[in-house]
């Protein structure tokens, strides 16, 4: 009887669990040399390679501690500052401080960045992700939770990653 009681409660305890560290990884292949890739995305100060961005505003251009403004198509602003810059490995990272969860319903955000060589003339360009979901509570609306946090995620994900490879290929 204690036995089954105590299962009970551990079912329960687990149900009732705060978030939990999510990772998100999408790449992709673009058919042009790293420097040239690396020019496109290795600017923290210039996301215009993302179709939901319409505008970049940096502070602190080029410093260890940079903060950029990504001004979105829908008006919605996200500020991100810069944790690591390493121009020669081609990668950087950076953290999310200041953003509305309707319009990406995480916490506790960062990304990395980083170009590889292919070694035939391609590259791969890999953005990561590290998060919570939004809502911090046991039992967060469905806006909120870990499946809306991941999808909207790998949709801005999929998406910037489709314009820089439209961008550098199409060379513009």
């Amino acid at each position: 009887m204690a036995a089954a009681a105590a299962a009970i409660f551990f079912v329960g305890a687990v149900d009732a669990h705060g978030p939990t560290r999510q990772r998100a990884d999408s790449s992709v292949e673009i058919n042009a040399s790293v420097e040239k890739v690396w020019a496109a995305v290795g600017d923290f100060g210039n996301m215009d390679w993302h179709p939901r961005v319409s505008e970049t505003q940096i502070e602190g251009a080029g410093t260890d501690e940079a903060v950029r403004t990504l001004v979105l198509e829908s008006g919605d602003a996200i500020v991100q500052e810069i944790r690591r810059y390493d121009e020669e490995r081609m990668t950087y990272a950076y953290r999310a401080t200041e953003f509305d969860v309707d319009v990406l319903p995480v916490s506790n955000y960062t990304g990395t960045i980083t170009v590889t060589e292919n070694g035939d003339g391609t590259s791969t360009v890999e953005w990561r992700a590290a998060f919570t979901r939004a809502e911090q509570q046991n039992d967060p609306p469905e806006h909120l939770n870990e499946e809306a946090a991941h999808a909207a995620i790998n949709a801005l994900y999929e998406e910037g990653l489709s314009g820089l490879k439209e961008l550098v290929e199409g060379g513009s």
